[in-house]
């Protein structure tokens, strides 16, 4: 899916974090603030850029992962490819 949806190979995008995917740089903390206040995320769009730089839209369903005192350890989600 990686390769169809974004273009990148799977052994690329480890090396390129999801944060810099994201079209608008204010929605990525957008999305975290959303995250942090909710803990999970259900059906939130979000826009995300391809390897050609083209704007794709998604909804991502995520729960925020805590370490054991309770602060934020990252994400764990799912994304839905919204068609054009």
């Amino acid at each position: 899916m990686l390769e169809n949806v974004f273009g990148y190979k799977s052994s690329e995008l480890p090396q390129r974090p999801m944060w810099n995917l994201h079209s608008e740089m204010g929605a990525r903390e957008e999305l975290s603030a959303a995250l942090l206040q909710n803990g999970r995320l259900r059906d939130y769009r979000i826009n995300l850029r391809d390897r050609d730089e083209q704007v794709k839209s998604f909804l991502i369903d995520a729960i925020l992962l805590e370490d054991e005192p309770g602060r934020p350890a990252g994400l764990f989600g799912v994304l839905k490819p919204i068609p054009d």
